[in-house]
C-alpha cells in the first residue's frame, strides 16, 4: 500500500469528472495522508503531480504538500493546492518540482488538509512522482511537435489534461498556456 498513513480521507466515488474513475478521496478537517518510504532516483528533474477538485470550499482553505527530508529528518514544504472559492467541474493539474534534498530512498509525500470543515469537498485523484514535467504530454522524455499533437489530442477530447491555466474550461489561454511551457521546456 503506497499510504500508510491515512487520517480524516476516504475514498468515495462521489467526485464530478474523475480522472481515474470510479473512486477518489475525499479531506475531511485535519485530513492528512501520508505515503510509504520510497526511492526517489536523482534525475534532472523529478516532479510531483496531483490532480484535484474543490466544491463548496471558501478562499484559502487548501491541502498543503510536503517532503521528508531525511538530512532532516523532517517534512518540508513543497507547495500548497489553493482553493479559489469556485465550484470546479473538472479535476485540476498541480505539478511540483522536487528540489534534491527530495531524493533518495526515504521520500515520503504528505498532503495535509488546511482549514477544511465538514461543508467542504477537497478531492484528491492519480498522484505521480516521474521525470516528465507538464509540457511532456506524450511523456517520451523530450519536449517536441509530438507533445503538440498531444495536446490537440487532448483538447479536442475535452481532457482535463489540455486545462493548462487550471481555469476548469478549455479554450484559447489553454493553448497559450501550453505554448509558453512548452518553450520553457522541462530542463
Amino acid at each position: 500500500n503506497l499510504w500508510t498513513e491515512a487520517t480524516n480521507v476516504r475514498i468515495t466515488p462521489s467526485a464530478v469528472n474523475p480522472i481515474s474513475p470510479p473512486n477518489v478521496v475525499i479531506f475531511s478537517a485535519d485530513g492528512t495522508m501520508t505515503t510509504t518510504r520510497y526511492d526517489v532516483p536523482a534525475t534532472p528533474k523529478t516532479f510531483v503531480s496531483i490532480w484535484s477538485q474543490h466544491r463548496f470550499v471558501e478562499v484559502g482553505k487548501s491541502l498543503d504538500v510536503e517532503y521528508f527530508a531525511s538530512f532532516s529528518g523532517e517534512f518540508v514544504p513543497l507547495g500548497s493546492i489553493e482553493s479559489d472559492g469556485t465550484n470546479q467541474q473538472q479535476y485540476i493539474l498541480n505539478q511540483f518540482e522536487l528540489p534534491l534534498t527530495a531524493v533518495g530512498d526515504e521520500f515520503r509525500l504528505r498532503i495535509t488538509a488546511n482549514g477544511i470543515d465538514s461543508s467542504d469537498a477537497f478531492f484528491v485523484d492519480s498522484i505521480t512522482i516521474d521525470e516528465f514535467c507538464r509540457a511532456d504530454l506524450n511523456k517520451d522524455g523530450a519536449v517536441n511537435i509530438f507533445d503538440f499533437l498531444a495536446f490537440q489530442t487532448a483538447f479536442d477530447l475535452g481532457s482535463p489534461e489540455a486545462d493548462f491555466n487550471n481555469d476548469t474550461e478549455l479554450n484559447v489561454f489553454d493553448f497559450l498556456e501550453f505554448q509558453n511551457q512548452f518553450g520553457e521546456g522541462c530542463g
